[in-house]
């Protein structure tokens, strides 16, 4: 990497993930259901070629924020999610599945003009065969959307940290972003974005923006064919969010990690215990 790229030492990660046990965090996103129908594929259909699956089981898991607050609950935090959900039936089985891992739901609002973003795999043979989105990427209406950030704001001085986790559902659309920002600041709480589409500016303020390739890629409108490319738009994004970290991930390449007016730092990626190569 250039422009004076640091590398540090390697992160003890073991000790990263132990220091999450008991903390207290925040997710606030656009939360989905993850639905699956697995069963087997014996003939094809006479209306249409494609198989006819006869579902064997089924099953949901939290989706979009509410998985990264199912991830956290699983490293050890103690963790509140906050969204917004349809008021449909997949709404109650979102909540249930979010229980299930141990996350408290306390914070998902209801907006009865919109489904719960649900994706539906159906699974032949293991193989998946088709995906069926339920989802709108409309604004939230007035209402919830005043509920949701009411929430927000009141919930944030009792967490240690927030997570901004944007699927580009329609959340963080308006000034939402900004106001769950603008809580954890004025509380004194760090607050990381997993952010998503091509206005970087809504998420001034936050302690850390965490995009990938694809999403720096967005967020700053380049092209990132090389190395010095991802470098240059992820200092230019810093600069424009001054005052803010960007951790670039990079899949099998590790994280950069960058601040206006500093180096880049670089982090390998973490490999499992007792793995040599």
């Amino acid at each position: 990497m250039s422009r004076a790229a640091e590398r540090p030492a390697p992160p003890d990660w073991p000790a990263a993930v132990a220091a999450l046990a008991g903390g207290r965090l925040l997710v606030v996103g656009d939360v989905m259901l993850d639905e699956y129908v697995a069963g087997d594929a014996r003939r094809v259909c006479p209306e249409a070629p494609v198989p006819v699956v006869e579902a064997g089981r089924h099953w949901a898991v939290p989706g979009g924020a509410a998985n990264a607050a199912a991830n956290a609950a699983a490293l050890g935090g103690r963790v509140l999610l906050s969204g917004a959900t349809g008021g449909d039936p997949a709404a109650g089985a979102l909540a249930r599945a979010v229980e299930a891992t141990g996350v408290d739901p306390a914070g998902l609002v209801a907006d009865p003009d919109r489904p719960t973003t649900t994706k539906l795999r159906v699974l032949a043979r293991g193989q998946q065969v088709i995906r069926v989105d339920t989802e709108t990427r409309a604004r939230l209406g007035s209402e919830p959307a005043a509920r949701l950030a009411a929430w927000v704001e009141r919930t944030v001085p009792a967490v240690d940290a927030v997570l901004v986790s944007d699927y580009g559902k329609g959340v963080f659309e308006g000034d939402f972003a900004a106001r769950v920002i603008g809580a954890a600041r004025r509380a004194g709480r760090p607050v990381v974005v997993d952010p998503k589409g091509a206005d970087p500016h809504r998420y001034r303020g936050a302690t850390v923006v965490k995009p990938n390739v694809s999403e720096l890629a967005d967020l700053t409108g380049r092209t990132l064919r090389t190395p010095a490319d991802l470098v240059s738009a992820a200092h230019g994004l810093a600069e424009a969010l001054d005052g803010t970290w960007v951790l670039v991930t990079r899949g099998a390449e590790g994280m950069a990690l960058f601040r206006a007016g500093r180096p880049a730092r670089r982090a390998p990626p973490a490999r499992p215990a007792g793995c040599s190569t």
